[in-house]
């Protein structure tokens, strides 16, 4: 599916490099009044593309989403333009140059070889050597995964590309077993974009809800670090990344609380003889104990436990270590 999906989707920003060539916008077709800076689903004009679904675009307005599951929203042209390539400002950054976008925008071609023309508000920033890193003692680290950052409003993040970015966490992962039926009785299901869903044919093929949101720019809440903006959903959100990419507000994480305290004396339990050794771990002491094979292990759970893999004496057949560092003990009698 994604196969067919991503050349559709790229195809939308496609442009000509010409710096002559001047792109005209036709007028669109009168569609329902609408109110500036308030996007309501309901009143979005439904697009014509099969599998296209209409959508909200981060500055409020009515779009399209090509891909029909929420990941993205193009935005459709309102009004007759003009865009000429010599009067569009240069990009900010040190890559790429001018163009004009299919909706006779100004935007910037990343890559210079006059494919793609990327609106505007995708322009990468440059990256800032002064990023905050006082949140960065408190952030979670993954074993093989991006590393932890600090967002511009002091959050912990991601740097999944690697390039000094902090991306906003990911969001829980959606659960099937929670995701309720509606009220037609549709078995519920997780969506390509991690969302709840309804298997509307019972073949597997997760749908997303039917939405009917109202995002009204001015009504959204910012915290004064982050710009608020509209979801493809028609909820409101914030552009954290300053992309003209709408993300869903940041979630909190449930407090823990403090750690347990450490206790320094070992566990009452016979199978504690000093004759293995203990170690320090990360939640405190884990002591040594000799298991009923005679072998060193570790106590847990109320009991010694032993390795898999551990050689272990057979009854009646002497004890072959084949050169294993295997700590033997005295099993001890309760």
């Amino acid at each position: 599916m994604k196969r067919f999906l991503i050349p559709f989707v790229l195809l939308a920003f496609a442009a000509c490099d010409d710096s002559t060539t001047t792109v005209v916008r036709k007028p669109a077709d009168a569609g329902p009044t609408v109110t500036s800076g308030v996007c309501d689903l309901a009143n979005c004009p439904k697009p014509s593309a099969q599998g296209a679904i209409a959508c909200c675009t981060p500055d409020a307005k009515c779009g399209t989403d090509p891909t029909g599951v929420g990941l993205g929203c193009i935005p459709a042209a309102a009004e007759p333009g003009t865009c000429k390539v010599d009067e569009c400002p240069a990009p900010p950054s040190r890559f790429g140059k001018a163009c004009c976008t299919p909706l006779a925008q100004c935007g910037f071609d990343p890559f210079s070889n006059g494919i793609f023309c990327f609106p505007a508000a995708f322009e990468l920033p440059a990256v800032d050597a002064a990023a905050p890193t006082a949140c960065l003692a408190s952030c979670p680290l993954t074993d093989g995964g991006p590393k932890p950052c600090c967002q511009a409003n002091g959050q912990c993040g991601v740097d999944s590309l690697g390039i000094g970015l902090c991306f906003p966490p990911p969001p829980p992962v959606c659960d099937p077993a929670k995701c309720p039926a509606n009220d037609a009785g549709v078995k519920g299901c997780c969506t390509l974009a991690n969302s709840c869903g309804y298997d509307y044919f019972g073949n597997g093929l997760c749908f997303p809800p039917p939405v009917e949101g109202k995002c009204d720019l001015a009504k959204c809440p910012s915290d004064g670090k982050m710009r608020a903006c509209c979801q493809p959903n028609g909820q409101c959100g914030v552009d954290s990344l300053n992309l003209g990419v709408c993300f869903p507000p940041p979630f909190k994480l449930p407090d823990a609380g403090p750690p347990p305290p450490v206790n320094p004396n070992p566990p009452d339990d016979p199978s504690i003889t000093g004759e293995c050794p203990s170690f320090m771990g990360v939640f405190g002491p884990t002591w040594g104990c000799c298991s009923p094979y005679g072998v060193c292990g570790t106590f847990a759970n109320n009991q010694c436990n032993v390795a898999p893999g551990t050689p272990i004496q057979v009854p009646g057949q002497p004890f072959h270590d084949a050169g294993s560092s295997v700590l033997r003990c005295t099993v001890p009698h309760p």
